[in-house]
């Protein structure tokens, strides 16, 4: 059998519609908790509005969003698939977010981070499915 060889664009460049599938099975995959959940466990790390979080693999940037409403911190997404940054750039346009959600073409194993992921002591947060504190200084540098 030969291999077949895509992608990661061709592997998550789906329609609109495919892709909200993922998500309602995403959310259906957590029940019956709920999608809150994910982000009443990232408030138990006390993110402030001068945190600044990194959303690894944004996609839409839906997290992004609302973890910058939810707790007032600075959100930079990074993700390497084109349609999910136009996505992404729609999403924070549409919510006002510019000031506070950024979002990258980058992989998360680069270990050249952008001034907004920056702090006194490197990347206070990062989000990556599922919330998970890190705590490094310098800033994370590859994976």
């Amino acid at each position: 059998m030969t291999p077949v060889q895509v992608t990661v664009e061709e592997i998550y460049n789906e329609s609109e519609e495919e892709y909200q599938a993922l998500l309602d099975a995403v959310d259906e995959s957590l029940h019956p908790r709920g999608p809150d959940m994910l982000y009443d466990k990232f408030a138990g790390f006390h993110p402030t509005p001068n945190s600044v979080v990194l959303d690894l693999g944004c996609r839409d940037a839906a997290h992004a969003c609302e973890l910058s409403r939810r707790f007032g911190c600075r959100v930079v997404g990074v993700d390497l698939i084109d349609a999910n940054i136009a996505r992404a750039h729609r999403r924070i346009a549409d919510g006002r977010l510019e000031d506070r959600v950024q979002v990258i073409k980058e992989t998360s194993c680069n270990s050249r981070w952008p001034t907004p992921c920056s702090t006194s002591s490197g990347v206070a947060m990062c989000w990556v499915t599922c919330p998970i504190y890190i705590s490094r200084s310098p800033p994370v540098r590859a994976c």
